[in-house]
């Protein structure tokens, strides 16, 4: 029993399984610490997006594989609206500049990272020729998903232009769309303000349209009463000097010429003439007789 004990272990360490835990092992050894103190790296819009969407598509699709995940997280990405990526975009760049200024203070107090020097090749070594990685389609042929077209695996170009994402060219022309949309905001700002203002001005207008209209009205409703009362009083007139020859009339007082002989009466009543005295006073008691009954009524 010793015996095949010790032959299981001997050929456990040959296994190549064995060999490669030594490797890592050996790996992980070698391997630097990491700096804690140096400065987390910022992550771009879409790694924020990933970051934050992954947990929530993984739960929804337990049985989706991590390239299947990718490609659903970059449709989201290239469906979602200017306003939704703006808020991405700017939160990496506040990011950026945090990462900028810790740097910055980091290399103040430390230094400057060492770059590793590179490892010349021996005078006798037998160059190796590299493999040159694997293309996209190539990966996709090795996931092995049936009636899916390697061009259509990931979009990799902002819909509408050439330029490729993650990139400078990309980032400057994310710049420009900001400050476009940044001109478009402001404008937006000003057309509501000079609406706001219109519509003030048009309801100002209308309550003072309706106000006129409300005071003419009732100018037109006074005129009216004025027109029959006016009426009532030159009939009254007609009334009093229906048997009365008025001087300088060739006519008796009809309501047509009850202007004309009151302007008479009022003309012989100032003179003071003797001779109208007792006409003036008796078509005056009869006028006062018809506007009473004019206010009676």
């Amino acid at each position: 029993q010793i015996t095949c004990v010790y032959m299981e272990s001997k050929e456990a360490e040959q296994s190549p399984a064995a060999d490669d835990s030594v490797n890592m092992s050996l790996k992980r050894r070698n391997t630097p610490e990491k700096d804690l103190s140096h400065p987390k790296k910022p992550e771009p819009p879409f790694s924020s997006y990933c970051t934050e969407r992954m947990a929530e598509v993984k739960a929804k699709h337990p049985e989706m594989s991590v390239a299947d995940t990718n490609d659903t997280l970059l449709a989201e990405w290239n469906d979602l609206s200017a306003d939704r990526k703006q808020h991405y975009i700017d939160a990496a760049e506040v990011e950026n500049a945090r990462y900028a200024r810790e740097y910055g203070a980091f290399t103040q107090t430390n230094g400057p990272p060492e770059k590793k020097p590179k490892v010349a090749d021996p005078p006798d070594a037998i160059p190796v020729e590299r493999e040159e990685p694997p293309s996209e389609e190539a990966k996709m042929n090795e996931r092995g998903h049936p009636g899916r077209q390697p061009s259509a695996v990931r979009q990799d170009f902002v819909a509408g232009t050439n330029i490729c994402i993650f990139t400078d060219q990309f980032l400057e022309h994310s710049r420009e769309m900001e400050s476009e949309l940044r001109k478009l905001r402001i404008s937006n700002t000003e057309l509501k303000e000079e609406k706001a203002l219109l519509e003030d001005h048009t309801k100002r207008m209308q309550t003072l349209m309706i106000r006129l209209h409300k005071e003419a009205k009732e100018q037109e409703d006074r005129n009216n009463a004025i027109q029959v009362h006016l009426g009532a009083l030159r009939e009254a007139v007609v009334a009093a000097l229906c048997d009365v020859t008025v001087p300088g009339l060739i006519t008796c007082a009809t309501i047509d010429t009850a202007d004309e002989c009151v302007n008479v009466l009022n003309a012989m009543a100032g003179e003071g003439a003797a001779e109208h005295a007792e006409l003036v006073a008796r078509v005056t008691k009869r006028l006062e007789e018809q506007l009473s009954r004019i206010q009676n009524k």
